[in-house]
């Protein structure tokens, strides 16, 4: 899932449970809590493209990290709390400003979406955001700061067990949604390096972040011991539950139906794969791999016949040629896409495309939003020379497509 939606799901998870001991440091808490897992995309600065895709949902998106790291982060609260600087009056402002800044962050975050999306429209959750930041730092922080609360012991007053259970439920949380995409989560290393892709949720949904993003910054505004602080941000978690089970309700429908449009057309089928398209849980790629040949093909829960439409089929190289043979660019690649690949002569190189993740076809192009292009190196090995990237109006028509697409087929 996409970085708003672990931070707004882990400060919500994290006031339910430390709120009315810490405030809207529960919060803030729970929010790293919920991201700390995407932290190993800093090992991209270590690593080409290819180690990144063995790195990213690796180790720290694990049931062992999700054990022994809470540990250590619990610890580490702990220490951090107990140190005697914080008593100085300077420490509220630096807590307050540190705030502002991230939550000034959020905002900015959400408006350029909407910019991106809907042009001027953005202007609705930049001036709400804003509006709902200065009563966070009236009620809240501007009081904590002038009266010097007791924000110094209420932290240090918190058992080791709550800290460690605090983060181990960001974690597992943070888990459970990354299952949830086509990109795939390592939850077994390092035992395993099985990728588990359930195929319920796209890696962005807005119908499933939205109710949570609206209720935790007005929750984040009242008084920690109001009764409605804590109606809001139960009332979020239960409505983005509730939208969960209903994907996957979604995702066993429409397996059926993929497995059913292939199987209408006597296709020999090794194996299939379903998953949404980008932002909603209407529209569906299929991809599936039968014989020498691997097809791709959508369905809209709007359509008027249960049926998928094949959009594209593609020749299936079931072994590298010789010499992409043994390479590290052929075992990577074909690992992270769990065999729904597409690899095509270009040049003196090669084109690679996790089938996986399809988009809407335009002009006869369905093979995919997800493609390596990879050349060899002065040593002979293979790298990637980018990928396939396209421009903000490529991604508009893109959506727009995605739109038209969404009110179905006759």
């Amino acid at each position: 899932m996409d970085s708003l939606t672990h931070i707004v799901v882990g400060a919500a998870v994290g006031d339910l449970m430390l709120g009315r001991k810490i405030g809207n440091r529960a919060m803030v808490w729970g929010a790293l809590a919920g991201s700390v897992p995407d932290f190993d995309v800093f090992a991209n600065f270590f690593t080409d493209d290819l180690g990144g895709l063995e790195v990213h949902r690796g180790i720290t998106h694990s049931w062992f990290f999700m054990v022994i790291g809470s540990f250590l982060l619990a610890w580490l609260v702990r220490q951090w709390y107990r140190g005697s600087w914080r008593t100085r009056k300077i420490y509220p402002w630096m807590r307050g400003a540190v705030f502002l800044l991230l939550y000034a962050l959020l905002v900015v975050l959400i408006t350029g979406i909407t910019a991106f999306l809907a042009g001027w429209y953005s202007l609705i959750p930049g001036l709400s955001g804003l509006g709902v930041g200065w009563l966070v730092f009236r009620n809240v922080y501007r009081r904590q700061v002038i009266g010097f609360q007791d924000h110094a012991r209420e932290p240090a007053g918190v058992s080791y067990r709550w800290w460690y259970a605090l983060f181990a439920s960001g974690i597992l949380i943070h888990i459970v949604l990354d299952c949830a995409t086509t990109y795939g989560t390592q939850i077994w290393l390092p035992f395993s390096n099985t990728r588990i892709s359930w195929g319920n949720m796209a890696v962005v949904d807005v119908l499933f972040t939205m109710p949570l993003a609206l209720t935790v910054p007005v929750a984040a505004a009242l008084s920690r011991h109001a009764a409605l602080r804590k109606v809001l941000l139960i009332g979020g978690l239960s409505i983005s539950s509730l939208y969960w089970l209903y994907t996957m309700h979604n995702r066993n429908k429409v397996d059926a139906i993929w497995q059913q449009s292939l199987a209408a057309k006597h296709l020999p089928v090794d194996r299939y794969f379903a998953a949404p398209t980008l932002m909603n849980n209407i529209v569906w790629h299929g991809v599936a791999v039968a014989g020498d040949s691997i097809y791709a093909g959508d369905y809209a829960l709007t359509d008027r016949h249960p049926e998928f439409r094949i959009t594209g089929r593609y020749a299936y190289w079931r072994t590298p040629p010789p010499d992409l043979d043994d390479s590290r660019a052929w075992r990577i690649l074909t690992w992270f896409s769990k065999g729904y690949y597409r690899w095509q002569k270009e040049g003196d190189g090669y084109a690679f495309t996790d089938l996986r993740f399809g988009g809407i076809p335009a002009g006869g192009d369905d093979d995919g939003v997800f493609k390596f292009h990879l050349v060899r190196d002065h040593s002979g090995a293979w790298h990637t020379a980018g990928g396939r990237e396209g421009s903000e109006q490529d991604i508009r028509e893109g959506l727009h497509r995605l739109w038209v697409r969404m009110q179905g087929l006759d």
